[in-house]
């Protein structure tokens, strides 16, 4: 029995709370895997797996909130995406207290030579020293495995939006998307809509290798950004 089938029944154990035995199966989870084609088998295998049981071992700043657990050809990997709690420094000319908060992406692979996990790649990103309101937030349905060009290398997806403003002034937003160790980005800023006339941001830019990259990949990722264009506000 090899250690990532042990590895999943100990995961089929805590989703079921019984006892991890040799009747116990790993839950896979193959919903947020999108493949163009249906006739292309592929290798990649998602598995279920709570925040909660993160391995030790990993390194990571923040809060998890979110986490993907998969298999591919290449071997066993685990991303992680985790914010940290908003916090203070001083302006010590001003006198002023000013907010920061940080927001990270991590990925690690497991190397069966050592028994470890070791990170591949990591996103961070943040507001700092931000004198008015500080907005920080992942979007929650953004952060999803996919495999458009069915190459059997996952895309690992995220999205995001960070503001410091004492106005009406739209966020900036990010996709940043991982196929392997290649790294695609869109950015811009969402759009606020005052009146049928009047309005703020929207615009967004690929970068250049998002712009070299398959076309499902750049229909996919436009597809996500207008799905979160318009920032909503509460007018009560």
């Amino acid at each position: 029995m090899n250690r990532f089938y042990l590895f999943s029944i100990c995961f089929a154990f805590i989703f079921s709370n019984t006892a991890c035995n040799n009747k116990s199966k790993s839950v896979t989870d193959n919903s947020n895997i999108i493949v163009v084609n249906d006739s292309v088998k592929t290798n990649i295998s998602r598995f279920s797996i709570d925040t909660a049981d993160i391995p030790k071992e990993i390194d990571i700043q923040g809060i998890a909130d979110s986490v993907i657990h998969w298999t591919d050809k290449s071997g066993e990997y685990i991303a992680v995406r985790t914010k940290t709690l908003p916090y203070q420094t001083v302006d010590s000319v001003n006198n002023i207290l000013l907010n920061n908060v940080d927001l990270y992406v991590y990925c690690f692979k497991f190397n069966p030579t050592n028994q470890k996990y070791e990170r591949i790649w990591h996103i961070h990103d943040f507001v700092k020293d931000c004198e008015f309101d500080l907005l920080a937030d992942f979007f929650n349905d953004v952060f999803e495995i996919t495999d458009l060009n069915n190459n059997e290398i996952p895309e690992i997806w995220t999205m995001y939006r960070t503001a410091c403003r004492s106005d009406v002034s739209p966020c900036e937003m990010k996709i940043i998307i991982y196929e392997g160790v290649n790294k695609f980005a869109m950015r811009g800023t969402q759009l606020i809509q005052l009146s049928k006339t009047e309005k703020y941001g929207g615009e967004f830019v690929l970068d250049k290798a998002l712009t070299n990259a398959d076309s499902l990949i750049i229909e996919h990722a436009k597809s996500l950004w207008n799905m979160h264009l318009k920032e909503q506000f509460d007018t009560n």
